[in-house]
Parts: structure tokens; sequence; C-alpha cells
């Protein structure tokens, strides 16, 4: 199967054309340049939401490896070489929103992989990247300062008083990192008040 993404002649008559047309801005263009126009009506047409899997080779250890990749956007590259940044989202690293790649004549001519007719494979591994979690609810011990007796009654304990400041309060989250995250936010919202929720006492699935 060939893997090579592009064609020699193809890549050479579009690097062609591009460093005929000028680099200069243009008002006719909306103050961009003659290339930048020409690769978007054109190569950013065609690409834009096509799935391929990118065949990489490791930096580290040198041996090939897949990448589910949709192009998300093509532009001309304004550098002094004649280049182009290819915009893409990777499906096995779905938190790195933007990734983008700049190659030129050469770099192109060598990219290789497989176009893909829709994204079966690649939404099976986002899903595989992407946790599933079940929902739960994480109950903090609270302690209420605000309600801390000004003048201790006669026959108060200290055990009573706790009574008085303690309570619970819950965070519906997916991990610990997150309810506790919550859980700062509650106390940092307070208003002047002293809420403090030191320990999660219990986690009920939902």
């Amino acid at each position: 199967m060939e893997t090579l993404l592009f064609k020699t002649e193809h890549v050479k008559k579009l690097f062609s054309i591009l460093n005929r047309l000028g680099r200069g801005t243009d008002n006719k263009y909306d103050g961009r340049c003659a290339r930048e126009v020409f690769v978007r009506r054109t190569l950013n047409k065609w690409f834009k939401n096509k799935y391929l899997i990118w065949l990489c080779e490791s930096e580290q250890i040198g041996t090939y490896y897949n990448r589910y990749i949709s192009i998300t956007k093509v532009e001309y590259a304004l550098h002094y070489a004649t280049e182009l940044n290819i915009v893409f989202f990777d499906y096995s690293r779905p938190m790195d929103f933007w990734n983008k790649i700049t190659l030129d004549h050469n770099k192109l001519l060598a990219i290789e992989g497989i176009w893909c007719k829709d994204s079966e494979k690649h939404n099976q591994i986002l899903k595989l990247t992407v946790p599933d979690l079940p929902l739960k609810e994480f109950v903090f011990k609270t302690y209420d300062f605000d309600k801390y007796p000004k003048k201790k009654k006669k026959g108060q304990t200290k055990e009573d008083i706790y009574k008085l400041i303690e309570s619970t309060i819950s965070f519906q989250a997916s991990t610990h990192k997150k309810a506790y995250e919550l859980k700062r936010e509650f106390e940092e919202n307070q208003k002047g008040r002293l809420i403090i929720c030191p320990d999660i006492i219990k986690i009920i699935t939902l």
C-alpha cells in the first residue's frame, strides 16, 4: 500500500504556483497576500475536516507509530521560506486541542500515512483516550466558625460547641481533584464567613 500522502508532481505544481504569486499585502485581498488567499481557497477548502492516519517516527527510539488526526485548517505560513501551516486535531490527545506543523516542499513530499473515508477509527481512539468516570458525591465535614458562641453557656462543653459549628456539604465530581477544587471555590466564596471543609468523610456513587 502506498503510504506517501501526496504525489511529487502535485506538490511541485503547488509550490511553483505559490512562488509565482505575490507575498506582499494587497488591498483587494483585505490586507492579505495572494499566497494566503490561494491556499485558503484551494488547499484549505480541499483538506479541511479530512481524516487520516499519520505515520510518524519517534524522535527517541526511531520506530513508527500511528497518529489519528483530522485537519482543521491549512494556511500559508508567513515566513521567509515558502511553507504551509497545517493545524490538526489529534484524537489520541484530545486535551491538546490545537496542534500545528509547518511543512515546506520537501517535508510535504515525505509525509506518510493513510487517508480515511470517515472518522470511525478516530472515534474509537477518542473513546479509549477520554476517561468515562462515573459521577460521585463527595461529602465533606464542615466547620462554620460564625456559629461559634461568643460566650460559653453554663455547662456547655467543647463537644457541645463542636456540634454547633459542625455540619457537612457535598459536591458532585468524577475525581478527588475536582471535588477538592469545588470545595476550595466554596470556601473562597463565603464573603467574610469562616467556613472550613477539611476532609472527605464519605463518597457516594450516583
